[in-house]
């Protein structure tokens, strides 16, 4: 009788027990939605959000539409530039003791190499408060990545694996490249042209995986700027106009979403498949896609609610469509991107363009091909 009673106090007592942990539970849940609430309450107060990226109608309407539609009180100020532009305009103002801008989303080169070091960055994570960015299970790899070697200031949303140039079809036939090497042969003399690899943006990225490429380095560079008369370039739409129309063969250091937009509007151009040269080796690149937050923000609660709308699945589907690349998000659908930008095909080595090693070298391989294109 006693171990009756005892197996029914005990039973009385664990559904007691469940019922308090469900009900702990259920106050974290609502303590937690009513912190978030304050949050973008505070953020509509503040009014406004800065955020510096890259130019170009398609990522500005990336990153901003879809999270004006959703919180229409926030207004969002854009301001599109090249990296180096963005670097030069913010450090001069933060000298002048002016803290105006929230956010950059750029490519890694002066991120890297200009804003970290100046101690003009905030570790990101602590406005990842949100409730749709608190998962890394949701992301590649089962976590945040991030460019810096810290792995705290520089937010990677997005990576692919770099094409090797665009062609147009009526003057290449792509299975005339198995090799980066192909370039060399005289037929191509003067039919190429490049994105400028002097400046930060893809000229320069591309140069920097040949430097980096034991199978091609300073000799293939070299050889390439030397005999083969290659164009240079920075109106990056002009040059891929230049190659459909047939001023031009192949194209090198282009803008992939860019050129990705141009294909589906049906411009004479193609993508060069990475995976067909022997060179396995290619570059896995962050392009625009790495998001950094500036210490001393003017909209705080703002940025808090900005991250947590971009980096959620509706936020990274949005600016994946918009800019034509895909997501390190895993639920993010990819139907709208060909092929030749996924991430990684099983087997194939992988150069990390993005990290803070790899920007060095961007800048070794610089001085490099400035050295030979004075020549």
């Amino acid at each position: 009788m006693r171990s009756i009673c005892s197996k029914s106090v005990f039973l009385g007592w664990l559904r007691g027990a469940s019922v308090l942990v469900l009900v702990a539970s259920w106050l974290s849940v609502v303590e937690a939605q009513s912190s978030w609430d304050q949050i973008v309450s505070s953020a509509e107060k503040e009014g406004a959000i800065v955020i510096f990226g890259q130019g170009g109608t398609h990522i500005r309407n990336g990153l901003i539409q879809g999270f004006s539609k959703k919180y229409p009180k926030i207004q969002v100020e854009y301001s599109g530039a090249r990296g180096s532009r963005i670097a030069s305009k913010v450090l001069t103002q933060r000298r002048a003791g002016r803290f105006l801008v929230d956010l950059v989303s750029s490519g890694p080169t002066s991120l890297v190499t200009a804003l970290k070091p100046a101690g003009a960055l905030d570790p990101i994570q602590k406005f990842l408060v949100g409730p749709d960015v608190q998962d890394p299970s949701k992301w590649m790899g089962g976590k945040f990545e991030f460019s810096d070697d810290d792995g705290k200031y520089l937010f990677v949303y997005h990576t692919f694996v770099g094409v090797p140039f665009v062609y147009n079809p009526d003057l290449v036939s792509s299975d005339e490249f198995t090799s980066w090497w192909d370039l060399l042969k005289p037929k191509w003399k003067g039919k190429i042209i490049m994105s400028d690899p002097k400046v930060p943006g893809p000229g320069m990225g591309r140069v920097a995986r040949w430097y980096l490429n034991k199978e091609l380095g300073k000799d293939f560079i070299r050889q390439l700027f030397l005999q083969q008369d290659v164009g240079i370039s920075r109106n990056r739409r002009q040059m891929l106009d230049w190659v459909a129309r047939g001023r031009y063969s192949i194209a090198l250091g282009f803008a992939t979403g860019l050129a990705i937009r141009m294909i589906d509007k049906g411009v004479n151009i193609r993508m060069m498949d990475p995976y067909a040269l022997k060179e396995a080796a290619d570059s896995l690149s962050g392009s625009a896609g790495i998001m950094a937050v500036f210490n001393k923000p003017p909209h705080p609660n703002a940025v808090k609610v900005y991250l947590n709308y971009l980096l959620s699945r509706e936020g990274q589907y949005e600016l994946s469509k918009a800019m034509k690349l895909p997501s390190r998000r895993l639920d993010v659908p990819q139907d709208h991107l060909p092929e030749t930008v996924y991430p990684i095909k099983k087997g194939m080595k992988i150069q990390n363009t993005y990290n803070e090693a790899s920007v060095r070298v961007r800048v070794k391989a610089r001085k490099f091909v400035t050295s030979i294109l004075k020549k």
